[in-house]
């Protein structure tokens, strides 16, 4: 069986990397499902303005957080951009921290688990991707 190719890698790497993104558009779409019942939670609370209009803000904010990092790394992976390696390896940390900051308050549930599965597939991306040009 002959090595794997440099193409091949390529192939794999963006294949991974844009299920990732899809993964995390998806994550996305599912945390901004929740802005109507935070929104209704604060609502009925006794706190001040300031946090009754700024939770469901930052809520938003975190889905925001989620598309904007996966447009760029679906974009690479489609066009087979240059940078895509770099993006997999910097989006792939950026979701390490994601997933340690929601498993920290959240514990396991459907969010975390698709954050981590999202860092997995980013990994492999990262490591399919490398060149094995000799020194």
């Amino acid at each position: 069986m002959n090595p794997p190719t440099q193409a091949n890698r390529s192939v794999t790497q963006r294949a991974l990397a844009a299920i990732a993104a899809l993964v995390l558009l998806g994550v996305a779409y599912l945390h901004s499902t929740g802005t109507a019942a935070i929104t209704e939670a604060v609502n009925g609370t006794d706190m001040a303005a300031f946090f009754i209009a700024a939770i469901p803000v930052l809520w938003l904010f975190f889905t925001w957080h989620l598309v904007a990092i996966s447009l760029p790394l679906f974009w690479g992976a489609v066009f087979a951009s240059s940078w895509l390696r770099a993006a997999t390896v910097f989006v792939a940390l950026v979701a390490i921290g994601d997933f340690i900051f929601v498993f920290s308050i959240a514990g396991w549930f459907p969010g975390t688990y698709l954050l981590l599965a999202v860092v997995v597939l980013l990994l492999i991306a990262a490591v399919a991707g490398r060149s094995r040009k000799p020194v």
